[in-house]
């Protein structure tokens, strides 16, 4: 707890972990306020066309990794698939975890 977490739109700290949303942007994870995530995603929406602003520490995230999960523990109990396949599917659940280790459990709850 001692590094602190700064947000990649306004540069300031983020005080508290309900603050806190960590992005998957051009393979980086980024940590943003709440209030800089929505000024950030309304930018990238009217920029790109094939833009997913879905925040990795999101309810909607964990369901997805649970998800990830049992299709790569289906693939390896029952199914006979290539490798690409469990790669595929083990790189969503890898940047969940890495979500929580390097920011989540660092912010502060309050």
């Amino acid at each position: 707890m001692g590094t602190k977490i700064i947000c990649k739109w306004c540069k300031k700290e983020i005080e508290q972990q309900s603050e806190l949303i960590v992005t998957n942007s051009k393979m980086l994870l980024r940590p943003y306020h709440k209030k800089c995530f929505d000024t950030y995603s309304e930018k990238k929406k009217r920029e790109a066309l094939f833009f997913d602003a879905i925040p990795l520490n999101s309810t909607y995230s964990n369901w997805m990794t649970v998800i990830f999960l049992l299709l790569l523990a289906s693939f390896y109990l029952f199914l006979d698939v290539p490798r690409v396949a469990y790669i595929l599917c083990a790189i969503f659940p890898i940047y969940r975890l890495l979500s929580f280790l390097l920011f989540e459990i660092r912010a502060p709850r309050m």
